[in-house]
């Protein structure tokens, strides 16, 4: 090699799992292909999880350099697992079909990793709100965020999956995604710490994400979250505590409702007090926000052993 070779960059993978995306994979598809990375050196792979809107079509034709991929057993974590299957690159990328990606998000990841201990599992970048138009999208609390990984007191560990690099083998080495764990890069979080491998957080490598937008759209959201949350608690009792039982759920239904009722006498107060950069009316936010997580958890604690469809 001529000493004035450059080596080459590592070859990557990015994995984004698809589902009736068709509205906004674009934007996604086109950040990823915009990034400074040397584009030789990377390889993009959609994970369909069984669209129904043409998504599989559209891409197909408009993005023929896309690799992809079909997951038919419902949930994002089977499509993460399809996508790493499929992947060459020892280091797997991880962005959602709902963000954009910053221009340098791909090499600032791969640089930091590059320079991470051995024993590296994955590292998260900087989640950024898409936009901050409405009542919802303004409340910081309820945005999809990167966890805070600076704080070594907590005993979660784990990067969020819309902005992430993964190192492939030990995702491998622990069975990969487990689409039935709730939130399952929290629980692939939790499993790769058990297995002694360390995260890290990398803010100059930015994604923007897309937050519910109405009040509809974020309790439908929080329903979720809280059907993933009792699952999780289920599978990891040991650092959550038992989700299951009667007295469980009453016991979140008072904490949900006192939290209410606070709310409600804040919201008159919120135009003449709110904490930093939160919007006048948060309260009414924070309650559905409440009221969402409650729901869900009790939906599915009262069929303990089932999992939402």
């Amino acid at each position: 090699m001529n000493s004035t070779t450059k080596p080459l960059k590592p070859f990557v993978s990015v994995v984004m799992p698809c589902y009736n995306s068709r509205g906004t994979i674009g934007d996604t598809l086109e950040s990823v292909e915009a990034q400074s990375y040397p584009r030789e050196r990377f390889e993009v792979i959609v994970a369909d999880n069984g669209s129904t809107d043409g998504s599989w079509e559209w891409i197909a034709e408009r993005f023929p350099q896309v690799k992809l991929v079909r997951a038919l057993e419902k949930g994002s974590g089977n499509a993460r697992n399809a996508g790493f299957a499929a992947a060459k690159g020892q280091w797997v990328l991880s962005i959602d079909s709902d963000c954009v990606a910053d221009p340098q998000w791909m090499a600032r990841l791969i640089d930091a990793m590059e320079e991470a201990p051995e024993n590296t599992g994955a590292l998260g970048g900087y989640v950024r709100p898409y936009r901050l138009r409405t009542l919802v999208e303004r409340h910081q609390p309820a945005w999809v965020a990167q966890p805070d990984l600076s704080d070594p007191g907590n005993k979660v560990r784990y990067t969020a999956t819309p902005n992430a690099i993964f190192n492939r083998a030990a995702v491998e080495e622990i069975g990969g995604f487990d689409a039935s764990a709730g939130h399952d890069d929290t629980d692939l979080g939790l499993r790769l710490s058990a297995a002694g491998y360390r995260f890290g957080f990398v803010p100059e490598a930015v994604v923007v994400h897309r937050n519910p937008v109405t009040l509809a759209e974020l309790y439908e959201h929080r329903l979720k979250y809280g059907e993933r949350n009792f699952i999780l608690a289920q599978k990891h009792g040991s650092i959550f505590g038992d989700p299951t039982g009667d007295r469980k759920r009453r016991q979140l239904l008072r904490v949900t409702l006192l939290r209410i009722a606070k709310d409600a006498i804040k919201l008159p107060l919120s135009v003449f007090y709110r904490p930093k950069g939160a919007p006048i009316g948060w309260p009414l936010v924070d309650a559905v926000m409440a009221w969402g997580n409650y729901r869900g958890f009790a939906n599915i604690s009262v069929k303990t052993g089932e999992r939402p469809a």
